[in-house]
């Protein structure tokens, strides 16, 4: 089994693309976010004789980010928490650990949008599943001062890979 890896879909016109097609099987594994990974998450507790609101799935996707594996085990945790019992917003509140940094670009995301009623409902879960005010604030500063940075270089007429590598931290 030989597994290549990368950032962007690979061209197809590619010599190397045609002759993998020809002699094996290529998959393209895109990350899934918002409406996709609300679907996933649903299909998830579906395999496992379950059914969940889309609001508590995105919710779930939300304060766990698109890492399936962690979404997964946060799932299972759910429903051995749950034993059979309906999973609401305060059951997923008290037993879904929270992604610190997938919870803050989703702050800063809202906040950037203007969304004012979902951005203080994500800071209260981050608050009240424990996370330092301090780390939050040291997080959401460093994202936007990285945003800044790149609409800095974008103005500059830098391009994706140079960019890329002034910001790399």
């Amino acid at each position: 089994v030989v597994v290549f890896y990368e950032h962007q879909k690979p061209d197809a016109r590619t010599a190397l693309y045609k002759k993998l097609l020809k002699i094996g099987q290529v998959e393209n594994f895109e990350a899934k976010t918002g409406v996709t990974l609300t679907r996933w998450i649903k299909e998830r507790f579906a395999k496992k004789n379950y059914s969940v609101g889309d609001q508590e799935a995105q919710m779930i996707g939300n304060l766990v980010g698109s890492n399936l594996w962690n979404v997964a085990n946060e799932i299972d945790k759910l429903l051995l928490y749950g034993a059979g019992k309906t999973i609401d917003s305060s059951m997923i509140e008290k037993v879904v650990s929270v992604n610190l940094s997938s919870s803050i670009f989703k702050l800063t995301d809202l906040l950037g949008e203007k969304k004012l009623r979902d951005s203080l409902r994500t800071l209260e879960i981050l608050i009240s599943s424990g996370e330092e005010i301090v780390a939050m604030l040291f997080m959401l500063v460093r994202h936007f001062r990285i945003m800044a940075q790149v609409k800095d270089l974008t103005d500059k007429g830098g391009n994706p890979a140079s960019i890329a590598k002034a910001i790399k931290e």
